[in-house]
């Protein structure tokens, strides 16, 4: 959105009284010349050469106005991409508050100036009245954990499997009478009325929120749900005690193994904003370990059954009243007053959650606790302002540090301090992956400090690996994101990244390449594109790629990943760098044609030189490696003979975690056999059959899927064969080929697979 003089919220009125159809008839642009589908207005383009070429698209959900030409001014590589009074501005040749003046006086709407200190990104909260609804099913695993299964679920003709649908607030009434199980929807309200468009913003960090203040506890047995139940009460009454909350602006909500205390967002004075998922979380801990308005200490064990992984956008409850089935039996989830809540034993709580007592509606508490609002504008401080107090303190102030003084020993009592803080600091950010399973391998996820090194036979996919992990860490982390490229050109890079983010087959953009027109001519290809185009955007401040003669020179690199960390620091006080080199051969061979080093210098040094720099500058740094021996991945030893294998492990003694990546095909019955082979006679040989059977699920699944068969799916497999920090492990992904992406595969609890 251009900068203006009025209210965002204005603005956004404005938009709704516009007709786009309209807006193009004073633009010149006759009836016969605007077609509308069932999600867009398309017509001729003022700036495109071919007047006869519908190529100016105008999205209904957003108006976001922009012509599919490329080279087009109004492209959405240009100045294209805005809401329809930004494209009418650009072609009137006028400035954008002149085209809302215009717009209007036109429709009879009273704009409004933005107020003094007013923020750009100010909503109404009138607009937030969509909800995201689904259809799940509990199901209860071998060990009594919950496992949810998408459900199917039809609203309005739209279709999904699961979750997806956005719908208005006051529609759900109608949906929980069509669907009286199994029906969830979104904690949070959005002003957007497009799943796709929210994820976006989501991703942009744009996307802005509105709901009640929530708490959610968890509990597996009746023991912990009767503590649960005290866990709640404590909570209310302190809410009530120390912040002045009134008793009726408190719901309680008991489901199967979950009670929930929901307080109305008006009493804590709740506006929109795009973090208020990270401030509802914020406002937990404070309740859970700070002392209360009246000073007195809140309990030293806060609330141990609290979930904190509940505080995320897309987050998804059931809709009370409705039933849910968890292994075959059905209970509702039931909502009561505090004061009933209070009276009510577990026992009679079951008895109620089978019934479904009716309860009458009741609006919203409208009165704001002056208590209530400081403690959300506290967490609101603490969000916006988190990590930047931090000294970022690290062992190269200590060890990598000039001195004067002649003594080269570092004492422990010099350490003590420092190293107490970098063990529990959230600043020294650890890097977690999009698999459950290497994570838990890697003992979390990629440490700061620590060289990884993934080696592969040339073919396997192990760049083609390692760009999607990259992607994914520069997705998840905001930290600054190096990929020095030795094995592909940019250009390909970029392409591969495109395939990744938005699920296109590599082979159509080969072929849209070859006859670029398509882009124009297809819609959905094109739409598909510049869907992933603009989530490539919004990681492009944080990544770096580099090929070419810089490449050869590891000061350089050192240099480069210095001034990044310093900025990341210094914007967000998080200490890391996530650094891809593809490959450690290409790289040394660069070095020595470069003359950067002498022909003795080998991959030993090299490795070394790279773990030296990331214990320096507490970064991460993962290197591809070749690896030009057909691995067996699910062997339990090292064979004797394969000196290409005792090679790798001596040129990878200096990194602290080294695997080999491979691809298998469709067949699982590699693995089957290693770990019948590898647990047989052993205290864990029990959990043998349990896993084996998933397997052979995950490769029927597989091979029975259209849609797998239909991206040249195959099983890869990351077999760890040294870990400092972790377990040596096999962790599985699913290889779309077609799309050059990855799908983690779990096949057991963290006790079964190794």
């Amino acid at each position: 959105m251009k900068p203006t003089k009025y209210s965002q919220t204005s603005i956004q009125s404005l938009l709704k009284r516009v007709e786009p159809r309209e807006v193009f008839r004073v633009l010149g642009v006759d009836e016969q010349h605007f077609s509308e589908t069932e999600d867009a207005y398309r017509t001729n383009c003022p700036f495109h050469p071919d007047s006869s070429n519908f190529s100016l698209v105008v999205e209904k959900d957003t108006t976001s106005t922009y012509c599919l030409d490329l080279g087009c001014r109004a492209s959405r590589l240009n100045e294209g991409g805005g809401n329809v009074l930004e494209f009418y501005a650009m072609a009137k040749n006028i400035t954008y508050d002149e085209a809302l003046e215009e717009w209007a006086e036109r429709v009879g709407f009273t704009l409004e100036p933005r107020g003094e200190g007013e923020i750009q990104a100010e909503r109404d909260i009138s607009y937030f009245k969509y909800i995201e609804v689904a259809r799940f099913v509990e199901e209860e695993d071998e060990e009594g954990k919950l496992q949810t299964r998408p459900v199917h679920l039809v609203v309005e003709g739209e279709e999904v499997l699961g979750r997806g649908i956005i719908v208005p607030t006051a529609q759900l009434p109608a949906i929980s009478k069509q669907y009286p199980s199994d029906l969830y929807r979104s904690v949070f309200a959005y002003e957007l009325t497009n799943k796709e468009a929210i994820q976006q913003e989501q991703l942009k960090n744009s996307l802005f929120l509105l709901g009640n203040y929530y708490i959610i506890f968890e509990a597996q047995t009746s023991a912990e749900i009767v503590h649960a139940i005290n866990q709640a009460i404590e909570l209310v009454e302190r809410l009530n005690k120390d912040f002045n909350i009134p008793f009726e602006a408190i719901n309680i909500y008991y489901s199967h193994r979950l009670i929930e205390v929901e307080v109305d967002y008006t009493v804590f004075g709740i506006t929109p904003r795009v973090d208020l998922s990270r401030v509802f979380a914020e406002m937990t801990k404070a309740l859970s370990t700070s002392n209360g308005e009246n000073g007195e200490a809140a309990a030293a064990s806060g609330f141990s059954q609290v979930n904190m992984g509940v505080y995320t956008y897309d987050f998804l409850t059931p809709v009370p009243g409705t039933r849910i089935s968890v292994g075959g039996k059905e209970t509702y989830k039931i909502r009561l007053p505090y004061n009933l809540f209070k009276k009510t034993s577990y026992q009679r709580l079951h008895e109620l959650s089978r019934r479904k007592p009716e309860l009458g509606e009741r609006g919203l508490v409208e009165q704001v606790s002056e208590a209530g609002r400081r403690l959300y504008e506290k967490a609101v401080r603490t969000v916006e302002g988190e990590g930047q107090e931090d000294t970022h303190e690290t062992i190269a102030t200590l060890f990598y540090r000039e001195t004067e003084t002649p003594s080269l020993l570092t004492t422990a009592d010099q350490l003590a301090k420092t190293l107490l803080k970098r063990l529990f600091s959230e600043n020294r950010l650890i890097l977690r992956t999009p698999s459950e399973h290497l994570n838990r391998s890697l003992g979390g996820g990629f440490y700061p400090g620590n060289l990884y090194m993934v080696a592969g036979f040339p073919g396997s996919g192990t760049t083609t690996f390692s760009i999607w992990l990259f992607t994914k860490i520069a997705e998840t982390h905001d930290i600054p994101c190096v990929y020095v490229s030795l094995q592909l050109g940019i250009e390909e890079l970029f392409k591969r990244a495109l395939a990744m983010l938005g699920g296109i087959d590599l082979a159509e953009i080969s072929q849209k390449r070859l006859e670029p027109s398509q882009l124009y001519s297809d819609s959905k290809f094109h739409r598909q594109t510049f869907a992933a185009y603009e989530k490539f955007q919004q990681i492009t401040q944080k990544v770096t790629m580099i090929e070419g003669t810089k490449v050869a020179n590891i000061d350089h690199l050192r240099k480069l990943a210095s001034e990044l960390k310093q900025q990341t620091v210094e914007t967000n006080g998080i200490s890391n760098v996530f650094m891809v080199i593809d490959s450690l051969q290409l790289l040394l061979a660069q070095m020595k044609a470069a003359k950067e080093v002498d022909e003795q210098f080998d991959l030993d040094m090299l490795t070394s030189i790279l773990k030296s720099m990331a214990r320096e500058l507490d970064i991460t740094i993962y290197a591809t490696s070749e690896y030009y021996t057909e691995h067996n991945s699910f062997s339990s030893g090292i064979d004797p003979t394969n000196t290409d294998l005792k090679q790798l492990h001596q040129n990878t003694q200096f990194a602290d975690t080294v695997a080999i990546f491979t691809n298998q095909d469709t067949s699982m019955h590699n693995l089957i056999d290693f770990y019948r082979s590898t647990l047989a006679g052993t205290p864990r040989e029990e959990r043998t059959d349990r896993v084996v059977k998933r397997l052979r699920e995950i490769e029927e699944e597989l091979r029975a899927s259209e849609e797998t068969r239909s991206k040249g799916s195959v099983f890869a497999v990351l077999d760890i064969i040294k870990n400092r920090g972790g377990l040596t492990s096999k962790v599985v992904f699913i290889y779309h080929r077609s799309t050059a992406s990855f799908e983690p595969v779990t096949y057991g609890e963290a006790a079964d697979v190794i």
